[in-house]
């Protein structure tokens, strides 16, 4: 499990929640994570609950591609570094789109469950994906967004079917409401990290061991008294 909840920081004794604020250049595991789906989903919500916990209830619709960064720490104190790319669900930008695919090591593809079109439009979704992700592994997140909307004709047993069917992970939130999202998330990541192989020449995964560092230098480098 990540170290991504309320910790007690040994030097000003307040909570640290989040590890945004690591040295970015430091890290065990670099993951490439792309996040697909229809527009009006709320992947740029989704992106922004999961790296900084926050939301903006009027999101411009995104341009081909944005991007975003943060990292994570694990009990055994490894750091991944999870580059978040928000691509555009829009049709005409589809052919920009289609080159960020390769060398992926993540693809998270979100629904809205309150809309059955864009459940309806997955599969496409996942023809998508495999046609352009050219990597020897990777893994795909289903994301189930807007749970805090009332529920479209979409049933439960549905979505699992689809999930078994197509041998997916699954996950459920609000990026408006869900402060636990980037929890769900973390421990996703979190299992990768520790139960994927690596090894393979293309699997979106950069593995760079640390080099020895004063254990005192990195838990001062993590107090959140540094940043204010």
């Amino acid at each position: 499990m990540l170290v991504f909840h309320k910790e007690s920081c040994k030097f000003c004794s307040k909570y640290i929640y989040f590890y945004s604020k690591i040295n970015m250049s430091m890290y065990n595991y670099l993951f490439r994570i792309l996040i697909v789906g229809d527009a009006t989903v709320g992947k740029t919500s989704i992106c922004n609950r999961i790296s900084n916990n926050t939301f903006t209830p009027y999101s411009p619709a995104t341009i081909g591609v944005d991007f975003n960064v943060f990292n994570l720490k694990l009990l055994n104190d490894s750091i991944i570094k999870c580059q978040l790319w928000d691509t555009a669900g829009s049709e005409r930008f589809r052919s920009i789109t289609r080159s960020y695919y390769n060398n992926t090591a993540v693809v998270i593809l979100v629904f809205d469950l309150s809309d059955a079109k864009s459940f309806n439009r997955l599969p496409m979704w996942l023809q998508e994906i495999k046609d352009n992700v050219r990597n020897e592994k990777y893994s795909i997140l289903l994301l189930g967004n807007k749970s805090d909307l009332p529920p479209s004709e979409i049933s439960r047993t549905e979505i699992m079917d689809f999930v078994e069917d197509n041998n997916l992970s699954y996950l459920e939130t609000s990026a408006k409401n869900d402060t636990e999202a980037r929890f769900k998330f973390s421990d996703y990541i979190s299992e990768l990290a520790t139960t994927a192989d690596f090894t393979g020449q293309s699997t979106g995964v950069t593995v760079t061991p640390l080099d020895i560092i004063d254990k005192h230098r990195r838990d001062e480098d993590l107090c959140c008294c540094r940043f204010q």
